[in-house]
């Protein structure tokens, strides 16, 4: 359940860390910062130490208190907006639990890779426009193994699929041609 806790509140946050461990909803507490009580919110790009490492989480929960006995503070809040409202942490949640994820990793999936590698320069700099290519690339043509899957997708009112095979089996070019189709 999320809650509602002002900033200003904040001695402590849940955040989710993307690394493959625990349970589903692991969330790791860490110190709130007095200078920082003010910007952090829930659903925030944190950079926060994990081991002897430093990465990235999401201010999943604002707390005022902590039952950890030894906490580390935040580094800093990466950005001044929360990049995950209370509805994508909601879904993110259900995902982790629907799937036994670990919920860093579900937000690591959700996240663009910019902001994936939380880089306070990169999150700041404005994006440059991208070229756009002139020419359209053409599908490739698809094998009967990958066109029975198409076929079998549309003729289907299922609402879940799954496509299985091994690594370079041609998966890639079944969702392509999904994707264009649907």
């Amino acid at each position: 359940m999320l809650n509602e806790l002002s900033p200003s509140e904040a001695l402590f946050v849940e955040v989710a860390v993307p690394v493959p461990i625990g349970p589903e909803l692991k969330f790791f507490d860490y110190k709130v910062p007095e200078d920082l009580r003010s910007k952090i919110f829930e659903g925030s790009l944190l950079s926060v130490p994990f081991g002897a490492r430093k990465t990235w989480g999401i201010a999943w929960r604002l707390k005022s208190e902590s039952k950890e006995p030894k906490l580390k503070s935040i580094g800093d809040v990466l950005y001044d907006e929360p990049l995950l409202d209370a509805e994508r942490r909601k879904l993110a949640e259900y995902l982790a639990l629907r799937y036994f994820y670990p919920i860093g990793e579900v937000c690591e999936s959700v996240l663009p890779a910019a902001v994936r590698k939380a880089s306070k320069k990169l999150l700041l700099q404005v994006p440059k426009e991208k070229k756009v290519k002139d020419k359209a690339e053409p599908f490739k043509v698809l094998n009967p193994n990958q066109e029975k899957a198409v076929d079998d997708f549309f003729g289907s009112s299922k609402k879940a699929h799954l496509l299985w095979g091994v690594t370079g089996s041609g998966k890639t070019e079944v969702y392509l041609r999904l994707i264009k189709e649907f």
